[in-house]
């Protein structure tokens, strides 16, 4: 038997919250925790349209 779904409303506010700590951490000059903020967003996001983040588009840097 499958999980029930998240609602999309907790999806939205968790992914705002990553969001707004990459922007704040870029800020503060702290590259790796951002880029850690912007991978969960990224699986979070693939899990939500079932598909894998190595089939979206590479973003830039290294």
């Amino acid at each position: 038997m499958a999980a029930a779904p998240a609602p999309r409303w907790l999806l939205v506010w968790f992914s705002a919250r990553k969001a707004v700590g990459a922007v704040v951490r870029t800020a503060r000059g702290q590259r790796d925790l951002a880029r850690a903020d912007v991978a969960y967003l990224r699986g979070t996001w693939a899990g939500w349209v079932d598909r894998r983040p190595r089939d979206w588009p590479a973003g830039t840097g290294s």
